[in-house]
């Protein structure tokens, strides 16, 4: 399938030619095989090696996206009770996604947090 460029190329008369020795007119100059094979590609053009390597570098950088928030979302649910502990807003969220992932929310359970104001507590009048 040719592109607009090819087609317009081919309407103007261009046609792609692979030059052989056999198809070299002749007297036409011609370079020799040596001089051919020393020619290199301008430096400006990436090498295979360095296409290589930025494919590689794309792939692995569109890989880390799901993977960072698939770990800011296990961090959360690990260390759901002291986020709860610092923003107790977050409570409904984190019970959903709790359902999701069957673990639990708990209201942080700090001995230095409790004191206790005042006591009912009566001596009993039993014997032991």
């Amino acid at each position: 399938m040719r592109g607009p460029i090819e087609s317009q190329l081919a309407q103007a008369g261009y046609r792609n030619v692979l030059v052989t020795p056999e198809t070299v007119p002749p007297g036409t100059a011609t370079r020799p095989q040596e001089e051919a094979s020393e020619l290199e590609a301008p430096s400006f053009l990436p090498t295979e090696s360095q296409v290589r390597q930025q494919r590689i570098t794309r792939a692995l950088a569109i890989a880390c996206i799901p993977l960072s928030l698939l770990a800011a979302i296990q961090i959360g649910l690990a260390m759901r009770d002291d986020a709860l502990e610092a923003w107790p807003s977050l409570r409904p969220t984190l019970m959903s996604a709790c359902r999701l992932y069957a673990c639990k929310v708990a209201w942080p359970a700090h001995a230095e947090l409790l004191t206790i104001i005042g006591s009912e507590l009566a001596q009993s009048q039993a014997p032991m």
